[in-house]
């Protein structure tokens, strides 16, 4: 196995890791819903959602996967201040940006690794544009840690021959 690659990642690790980014950027009173919920939510908050976009074997102990993520901001409409959403994104672009040594791109940390955030953007979406949506995608090899077994072929013998030629 290479050694680049790391123990495979779920996606119980990446919600973890999200949810984890969203309260480092926004405190421990940060709320966050894993699934939408139609009722009963207080706001602000936060939902979070990750969809498998890509899941192909790459080698026999990789795979190349791709995940969508959306994460949706809830203002309380009553007291709407769009100057908050632009508050939300750059949060997030600081703590993105603080995690890459070389401050240059985008790193969402998850367990050991560090997985580079991919097309980081922002819309209002919603029947009333009610609704902050941050939108990202994460592209990285997974590794199986699977062992491979190999039939044993015992010992090799190599024998070589030389000929000389005349000339």
């Amino acid at each position: 196995m290479s050694d680049s690659i790391q123990e495979p990642t779920d996606e119980l690790m990446l919600k973890q890791a999200i949810n984890n980014m969203l309260t480092k950027c926004f405190g421990e009173d940060a709320r966050i819903y894993g699934h939408e919920v139609t009722q009963g939510y207080i706001e602000p908050c936060f939902f979070t959602d990750l969809r498998l976009a890509s899941d192909e074997q790459s080698s026999a102990t990789t795979t190349l996967k791709v995940y969508n993520v959306y994460i949706y901001f809830f203002q309380n409409l009553d007291e709407y201040d769009e100057s908050i959403d632009y508050k939300v994104m750059k949060k997030l672009r600081l703590w993105l940006i603080d995690n890459s040594p070389a401050k240059n791109c985008y790193i969402l940390p998850v367990g050991q690794r560090r997985l580079t955030v991919h097309s980081l953007s922002n819309t209002r979406i919603g029947e009333n544009y009610d609704r902050f949506e941050i939108s990202f995608t994460l592209r990285f090899n997974d590794g199986s840690l699977i062992p491979i077994d190999y039939e044993d072929v015992g010992d090799l013998e190599l024998k070589t021959e030389i000929k000389e030629s005349i000339d």
